[in-house]
């Protein structure tokens, strides 16, 4: 599961070091946080499910 106090000492430390006015800077670092959850959600579905492959018929 995604540890939330992590997330937040990782974000505030990132926002610590852009400059805050700038938009695209502080939109990078929104992102990264997003890409982060959803590699712990990732992570744990693999945990729990195993490594799987779907494959859907093409008709």
């Amino acid at each position: 599961m995604v540890n939330k106090r992590k997330l937040n000492a990782i974000k505030k430390e990132l926002m610590a070091l852009i400059d805050k006015n700038r938009n695209i800077e502080v939109e990078k670092v929104e992102r990264y946080i997003n890409l982060i959850e959803i590699y712990y959600m990732l992570d744990a579905a693999i945990e729990e499910f195993g490594v799987m492959i779907t494959t859907e018929n093409g008709s």
